[in-house]
């Protein structure tokens, strides 16, 4: 219809009236053959999105679940005792439920954070307020062993009484760090392997007894095979200067003995 207005605008503008009312007509005309439902003004439904089910639901489901139970986990006896007061939370999401009596009596670093008024954004399970940690559950279980008397320690690896020492010096334990240098000067796995290890820690804790031991195994090594270990940078100068100097009196005492024959029974070697 546009098409026919244009044409009679182009001619005569005056015959545009009348080609409109023409085409009012034909509508007109074709309204009338045309079924009355049709005429009336329906509103468009758009039709709803289709639903596919998703059939990993219920995995995703139980994948989230099994997520939730490894992120957050309970520490093994006896720091799983649900009479505890307190719960200490591991860098890897470990809860220890601890007593906080036998903490502040070890510890007064937990004693003082212990003491602190707590405020309503306080993380809380089971009633029990909670403290984060930065330690993991594996240092975290060594230290608390010390401090429970449920618990009977043991100390074999060297690794292990240094990772008790420094969480005991970080929480000013100073009766664990004593139990723990009085373990360490009994120990002797490890120190044929690890001997500069051995001495690094012996001097660090004050542990003559080891430190002596361990130079000795030192000795075993030669001077150009000494490898530069994690443990060293808690050596200080002067006791390096002592190992070496005591290297060094023994390398002497040897050359000696090989020199100086006059040890030797000669009558046991005739002419």
């Amino acid at each position: 219809m546009s098409a026919v207005l244009l044409f009679y605008w182009h001619f005569d503008p005056k015959l545009i009236s009348i080609a409109a009312i023409i085409g009012a007509y034909f509508r007109l005309y074709d309204h009338k053959h045309t079924p009355i439902s049709s005429l009336l003004c329906t509103p468009r439904i758009s039709e709803p999105p289709s639903f596919t089910p998703d059939m990993n639901t219920s995995q995703d489901k139980a994948t989230t679940e099994q997520t939730s139970q490894i992120e957050t986990q309970l520490a093994p006896a006896p720091f799983d005792d649900q009479t505890a007061d307190i719960i200490l939370i591991s860098s890897d999401n470990v809860h220890f439920y601890v007593h906080k009596l036998l903490l502040s009596l070890v510890s007064p670093v937990f004693q003082t954070m212990f003491g602190l008024p707590s405020h309503d954004k306080q993380e809380t399970q089971d009633g029990r307020p909670c403290l984060a940690v930065a330690e993991d559950r594996h240092r975290l279980v060594q230290l608390l062993s010390w401090c429970d008397p449920r618990c009977s320690p043991t100390l074999t690896r060297l690794e292990d009484f240094q990772i008790v020492w420094e969480l005991a010096d970080k929480y000013s334990m100073d009766d664990i760090m004593t139990k723990v240098k009085n373990t360490l000067a009994s120990v002797n796995k490890g120190i044929s392997a690890n001997p500069l290890t051995a001495f690094a820690l012996s001097t660090r804790f004050g542990c003559k007894e080891l430190a002596i031991r361990s130079a000795r195994e030192v000795l075993e090594i030669p001077f150009r095979k000494w490898e530069i270990i994690p443990e060293m940078k808690h050596l200080s100068a002067f006791a390096l200067q002592h190992l070496i100097q005591y290297r060094h009196k023994c390398e002497d005492a040897a050359s000696s003995v090989a020199k100086d024959m006059d040890w030797v029974n000669r009558s046991l070697y005739p002419g």
